[in-house]
């Protein structure tokens, strides 16, 4: 998913963070984008959309 995100988002730097056995999260600065639920891991298409949500521009 971190090669698809940068990719995705031409980016250089995203940080891996080990959590706890089982946790995912993904964050962009101090906001909470996605993260693993009792339904499972976000799909990668989740993260993009959540990724783009909040990179969108305010109006």
């Amino acid at each position: 998913m971190a090669d698809t995100l940068k990719s995705e988002f031409n980016l250089d730097a995203i940080a891996l963070i080990s959590g706890d056995r089982g946790e995912f999260s993904l964050w962009l600065g101090d906001t909470l984008l996605a993260k693993k639920s009792y339904a499972g891991f976000p799909t990668v298409d989740d993260a993009i959309r959540a990724m783009r949500a909040a990179l969108k521009p305010a109006d």
